[in-house]
């Protein structure tokens, strides 16, 4: 059991939990015009203009967003989109898994066209598994961007210095430090987004809350202990009544809901991850009772906890 004084960042819980493989994209040097069609995709993509600005639309979305130099975006939802430099047409646009398969050089770097004017973007995609897919989905709109000249963006500045050098420096340990550097880019961009207030309801919503923030950070410290609406109330420092309100509006369901669904998700994680014996693991994550964790565990994801072993 961790001490109560060694407190847990939910948002580094949720995304180690999750994350099952972290994939750094090639560099991408395009020279204008350029206009691609990406596919499709089942995991978060995240990318940022180190030269130039293009524009990104989503397949379905009449929303045009342009991406400046410094700019960082964020792709949630698996739907199709375009990207284009700023002179193109967008319905002139190629097959970008066609392109980027022919024209990545030995060097990872995929460049395109043979124009002065160049537009050159890096990115990385996050594979979470499916559930935990849904729970990042949930929290977060389909598209984050984080203007360069935000306030919040200052620290992802230095990051993406660090990554456009890893991008062409094929040195030792390149690419663990690109791994690492997008690790640290992702969580960058969500909590400039948090800073921003551009948060859906959610529990990443409850993040931006400094008082439901606090509940949380208790409550994921010590899963396992007995928790109540008073004693989530009492750590945020607010009343029952007002907190229980506030979380509902913030993370869109009852405190107790919550509770559940992370000891859940923990419980799973564990089944997956460990040969643990599915009563101790229950056991740690608060419940008492094999039965009403077997229980919770359907009520939740529709199967029995043996489903959950890899």
């Amino acid at each position: 059991m961790r001490s109560s004084q060694s407190k847990i960042d939910p948002l580094s819980e949720v995304l180690t939990t999750f994350t099952l493989q972290r994939v750094v994209s090639a560099r991408f040097e395009a020279a204008e015009p350029f206009a691609l069609r990406m596919p499709a995709y089942d995991h978060v993509k995240i990318g940022a203009a180190i030269d130039g600005a293009f524009d990104l639309q989503i397949v379905g979305s009449s929303e045009v967003v342009r991406i400046e130099q410094g700019d960082c975006y964020l792709l949630t939802d698996g739907r199709a989109y375009r990207t284009s430099s700023v002179s193109a047409d967008p319905l002139d646009d190629i097959d970008a898994a066609g392109l980027f398969a022919a024209n990545k050089g030995a060097d990872g770097v995929v460049r395109w066209g043979s124009g002065l004017a160049m537009t050159i973007v890096i990115g990385a995609r996050f594979v979470f598994d499916t559930i935990g897919l849904e729970w990042l989905r949930s929290s977060v709109p389909n598209l984050i961007h984080i203007a360069a000249h935000m306030p919040a963006a200052a620290p992802i500045r230095a990051t993406l210095a660090l990554l456009a050098a890893e991008a062409v420096d094929a040195g030792p340990g390149q690419g663990l430090i690109s791994e690492r550097l997008s690790d640290v880019l992702l969580v960058q961009a969500l909590r400039a987004h948090l800073q921003s207030g551009g948060t859906t309801v959610g529990w990443l919503s409850g993040l931006s809350d400094p008082r439901i923030a606090r509940a949380l950070e208790n409550f994921h410290s010590t899963p396992g202990e007995a928790w109540s609406v008073d004693r989530l109330a009492k750590a945020g420092g607010m009343s029952r009544s007002a907190f229980s309100e506030r979380f509902l509006a913030r993370v869109g369901m009852t405190p107790m809901a919550y509770v559940s669904a992370w000891r859940m998700q923990r419980i799973r994680h564990a089944l997956a991850t460990s040969d643990r014996a599915f009563a101790d693991i229950a056991a740690q994550n608060g419940f008492l009772s094999r039965t009403a964790a077997s229980r919770a565990f359907r009520r939740q994801f529709g199967t029995a906890p043996r489903d959950a072993r890899r």
